[in-house]
Parts: C-alpha cells; structure tokens; sequence
C-alpha cells in the first residue's frame, strides 16, 4: 500500500499497517444499548463457566492433533475446534492475507506497488502477528487467505466465480438480500458444449441460462410425442446462435444469469451489471438497418427488458430502464413486422404483450406494446400457429386436436385483450383521481362504477362464450382433461381471468363501490379458490416454472376478506419465492403482507379496510414492475 504524499512526491513508501486487536466489548456495549452478551459462551466467561458442554464433555472427543498454532488447514482446525468449547481458537485474516492473491492483482502496476510496499511493511507486519500468536497460542493470523474447499460447498452451488479487486463507486453503497440456494435450480442433465473463446466465468453463466433461465422464459412440456413448446417452434439455442452473430446478446444472457445466481449468493451483483453495461455499450456495432431490425438485437433488447423487470423496481417513470426497452421493442417489433410481413419469434412477442399488460396492471406504463401488437395484427393467425404445433409434434394433428388447440389458445388471447383493457381503465381512474379536486363526488363514484361494472360483464361474457364446450365448467381442474402443454395454456387463461375480476371488484374504493352487489362476495371467495387450488397444485408437482400464478396469487390476497385467506396467499408466495429470476416476488409478498397489516389496522380505527395498495407500495419503496419474474 502507498499513502498519498508518498504517491505525489514519487517517493518509496516504507509506511506498513500496525494491527492491534483490543476487546471492544465493553465500548460497543456501552455504544449500543441492544447489544448483549450474557448467556453467550463466547463472550459471557459467566456462561462459560457454567456451560451445559463442560470441558469433560468436549475433550473426550479424540483429539490427536498438534497445538492450534501448529496446524495449517482450516480441515485439521475444524477437528480441533469441536473437541472444545466455542470461541477457544480463532482464525485472523488481515488484508495483507489477501495481498498475494492474483484476483487482487489487477495490474502489472499494481502488482509492482504492492512488491514495493511489502518491502518496507511486511516485516513490521509480521512481527505485529506474531506478537499476538505468541501472546495467544491458540490464535492464528493467516499470512495468505486460504480458499474454501470444492468439497465443502453446498449441493447446489455452482463453481467458484472470480472475485474482483472492488467494486464500482455507483455500487460501494448498493446492497442486495440473497436467497438459499433452492432445489429448483437444475443442473444440467446432457452435454452442454459452449464456444471455445468463453471464459469459464461466463460458460457457467451461459449454462445456466441455457439449464434454468430458458425454463422460465419459454416454458416447455412434455406430452407423448415429445418436447413441445407452445406457440413457437425455436431451440433452446436461438439465443446462442444469435449470440454468435451479435456478441452484445451474449452480454444480455450472461447479465441475466448473473442477476439470477447473484440472488442465490453464486455470483455477484457487479459481474451482472458489468455485462448489462457491455450488452449495452456495444449498440453502435448494429450499423446498418438490416443488422438494427436482426434477431440478435431484438432479443438483445427483450434480455435487457426482462433483466430491468427483475433488477429495478421503480414505478412508472420515463427514466426507468426497463420502460425504455420496451419502447424500443414496440419500435423494433413494428419495423420488423413492415419489413417482413411476418415475426418470426411470435412467442417472444406473446410473452412481451404479457409482461406489458402484467406491469399495466401493477400500476407501470399503459400497455402501448400490446396495444400496437394488436392494432398492426403482429401475432401470427391461429391457424398459422396451430401449424407450428403440429410441425412441433412431427406429425399432423387430427382435426380433434386441431379444434381443440384453437379453442384454448382463442381464450388465452381474448383473457389478455380484456386483460389489457382492464389496466389501461386502472390507470385512467388513477390518474382522474388525482386531477379531481373532489374525487369522492356521487357523479365520479357513479360514472366509475358503470365503467367497472361494464368491464366485469364484458369479461364474464367473453369467458362464457369463449369457454371450451368439452371441458367440465366451474372446476379448477377443468385443465387436467388436457395434454400438458394445452393444460399449461389454459390455466393460465383461467387464473388470469379470475384474477382480473378480482382486480376490478378491489380497484374502487368503498366509499366509491357502495352499491356493489352483496352476492359478489362468495363469488369472489369461489374465484380465489380456484387460484389457490392450482398454485397448491403446482407447489405439490414442484411446477415452480409456472410464474404465471403469482399475479393470481397477489390479487387473490389482495380480494381476500379473512385473514386465513390472506395468510394462504403469502404462504403460497413465499413457497414460490426463490425459484424465479430476480426478487419480484419476495417484493411482491412483502408489499401483501404489508397491506393487509395496514389493513387490519384500519378496520381496529373502526374504518373500512380499504387500502390503496398502489399507493402504499410506492410510499414503502416496494414497487413491483411484474410480480412473477
């Protein structure tokens, strides 16, 4: 290390650190009024003496190591260390232990310093720690840092990542809450090959997109013919094969990766950032207008797109990065189209339209994307895309199947146009409510409570018309009639649909939905047992894939009128928390849990209970963009 003046005057710096370990028990306790130590058998000698675990007890464990000092491994001083009480030995690193690491070597420069400042510190270094060990026998002070063994790792980890020197400025005072590891994550089960030019840094982080992060964002299932993704014949390698062609799209799926394992303590928030910051850096390489309109900048966009979802949680705001992908998918997606007639990638724009009206209904943007999809008929026909089902399948669909595959894609597709139309009213009542002096008037109550009412029955009309004639109305399980990937379509249909209905009746305040119709409660309480039926029916076939519940879910806890009900909802959240991309749903759960805390408290001050959950959210800093990534 070189101090400043030594630095400025380019003079050899002979300055070292001198360490001094002092008991600071006394000064922290006096300090912190919370801090206790009675009872603790590390820093209580009172407790120490009286231990359940006597000395006797502890050292008639086989103990044939050499003294504490003596032992070079962490192996041999855990064994050491069972054999007596906590706290008898002690491991001291410093930052000198850490200095003959090549990851904290990140220049010739540096290194040339830090050889430097050895000559002049290290000796008076060393005698400091020898000091203390010789005053101590059984504390060690490691002279080099000495990594944890492979073996010791847990049963999901992943291979160790490279540390960096420091964090960026922007990053020293940003934290992040990880998550266990869960046994959702899935290691790959076939040969995973990557280019020969990756780093092992970034091919774990191109497997893991490739084992765990495409589950999510393109779901597949099994029926008897084999892998079938629905609408959409695409190998789990388009990204990579894009990639190639675009390096900024392999940045976008190390990001997205990264972002995944740093919420599961396997990777670092800085080595996220830094390929979100390569991914987007490197624009300027799409020169032409064939290479701007490619697949690899789209899905560049949709991989920035989803990271932003996962990573930021501000509400609607024009500096959101993630509001700024989107607007440049609705411009690239419709520039596409006009070019070419046709999209290739229909279930990336599917699941875009989704994700546009899913952060509608949270209270984010105004669902432009799936607006314009609709207006310019970007989705492929139906019959377009029952032709991608049955080229899936390696074989021709009977007309049963084909007829079958209509009715419940049709009643995915009209379930998110009302879907659509439900968030784009949700935030023109927001934004009436906030311009109108007197928003509690009878005449605005009134005029509201036609517009919900009108898009309730629209809704419940589309539902009933659209409903598949062969399968069993008013079950949760209707879809278990289906092969799987018909099955996955449809329920999310009917969650999405209960939900939305849900979301309407809880939209008004009470003071503005006083005429609301009694006999809607058991209706409401019938549609949130449907919801919790199928997310306990994904938890116990450890679907943990289908994210498409957590919106349900939310809604559902949200409707709820008992605190059972509302206690069902988060348990459901939490079981699916940690098995998604980012933290969306741990922010989701915590925002419920505070709503309906703020909600029992309103109902003790003898008022209704209505709580303008939006508005506490962002008030709370617990905004959600999407709940389920």
């Amino acid at each position: 290390m070189v101090n400043k003046p030594c630095a400025r005057l380019s003079r050899e710096c002979d300055w070292g650190q001198r360490w001094n370990f002092n008991d600071a028990t006394s000064g922290t306790k006096a300090r912190h009024t919370n801090v206790s130590t009675e009872g603790s058998v590390v820093w209580d000698p009172a407790a120490r003496a009286t231990s359940s675990d006597p000395e006797s007890a502890t050292t008639s464990r086989s103990d044939d190591l050499p003294d504490f000092a003596a032992l070079t491994n962490d192996n041999d001083r855990e064994r050491k260390a069972i054999t007596r009480r906590p706290g008898t030995y002690a491991v001291v690193v410093t930052p000198g232990s850490f200095a003959e690491l090549p990851e904290y070597s990140s220049s010739a420069s540096t290194t040339e310093s830090m050889q430097m400042s050895r000559r002049g510190s290290k000796a008076t270094i060393t005698s400091a720690d020898r000091r203390l060990q010789d005053s101590d026998p059984n504390t060690i002070v490691l002279d080099k840092f000495e990594d944890v063994a492979p073996g010791l790792a847990g049963p999901f980890s992943l291979e160790p990542f490279a540390r960096r020197a420091s964090l960026p400025k922007a990053l020293q005072n940003m934290t992040i809450m990880s998550i266990p590891p869960t046994p959702s994550f899935r290691t790959p089960t076939f040969p995973s090959p990557v280019r020969a030019d990756m780093s092992p840094a970034e091919s774990r982080l191109v497997i893991h997109f490739r084992t765990y992060i495409m589950q999510l964002l393109q779901p597949q299932v099994l029926d008897s013919q084999g892998p079938l993704q629905w609408g959409q014949v695409v190998g789990n390698n388009i990204y990579e094969q894009e990639a190639v062609r675009f390096p900024p799209l392999h940045h976008a799926i190390c990001a997205v990766s990264a972002l995944n394992l740093s919420t599961r303590g396997q990777a670092t928030l800085e080595e996220a950032i830094q390929h979100y910051q390569k991914a987007l850096d490197s624009q300027s390489s799409a020169s032409s207008n064939d290479m701007i309109l490619s697949d690899g900048v789209f899905l560049r966009h949709y991989l920035l797109f989803i990271y932003d979802i996962c990573a930021d949680s501000s509400a609607d705001d024009d500096t959101a990065m993630w509001a700024k992908h989107l607007y440049s998918l609705r411009h690239l997606a419709r520039s596409r189209f006009q070019q070419s007639g046709r999209e290739a990638h229909t279930y990336v724009i599917s699941s875009i339209c989704s994700l546009d009206v899913y952060a509608g209904l949270m209270g984010n943007g105004s669902c432009d994307f799936n607006r314009t999809v609709l207006e310019d008929n970007m989705l492929a026909p139906l019959g377009a895309e029952l032709d991608k089902i049955a080229s899936s399948q390696s074989g021709t669909s009977s007309y049963h199947e084909t007829q079958t595959w209509q009715a419940v894609l049709n009643i995915h597709r009209g379930v998110r146009v009302h879907a659509s139309n439900v968030a784009q009213a949700a935030q023109t009542y927001r934004a009436e409510v906030g311009r109108q002096r007197s928003p509690t008037s009878p005449g605005f109550a009134a005029h509201w409570q036609a517009v919900i009412a009108r898009l309730e029955h629209e809704l419940i009309a589309f539902w009933n018309q659209a409903y598949p004639q062969f399968l069993a109305r008013d079950s949760p399980h209707a879809g278990q009639a289906l092969v799987p990937a018909m099955r996955l379509v449809f329920e999310h249909a009917l969650t999405f649909y209960h939900a939305c209905i849900l979301y309407l009746r809880i939209l008004l305040p009470l003071s503005h939905a006083h005429s609301v119709n009694p006999q809607l409660r058991p209706d409401s309480a019938y549609r949130i047992s449907v919801v919790y039926t199928l997310a306990a029916l994904y938890l116990q076939q450890q679907e943990f894939t289908r994210r498409e519940i957590i919106f349900p879910l939310f809604v559902a806890g949200l409707a709820a009128t008992s605190a059972e009900d509302q206690i069902r909802a988060l348990d459901f959240l939490a079981q699916f928390e940690g098995h998604g991309i980012g933290r969306n749903t741990s922010v989701a759960k915590q925002l419920l849990s505070e709503v309906c805390e703020e909600q029992r408290r309103a109902i003790a001050r003898g008022e209704s209970g209505w709580v303008d959950w939006l508005a506490l959210g962002r008030a709370r800093g617990l905004s959600v963009v999407v709940c389920g990534l």
